[in-house]
């Protein structure tokens, strides 16, 4: 999964990697959720 900091152009580009695609979507509803930064352990 790929995305840019703050959600923003000028945001620097973040990664994650994931071994299956359901992993993945959790992962990427937690950075829509935290406003397109790494979110928060838990």
């Amino acid at each position: 999964m790929r995305w840019r900091e703050g959600g923003v152009r000028a945001g620097e580009q973040q990664t994650e990697r994931f071994d299956d695609e359901d992993s993945a979507k959790v992962f990427r509803d937690a950075v829509d959720e935290a406003g397109q930064h790494w979110p928060p352990a838990g």
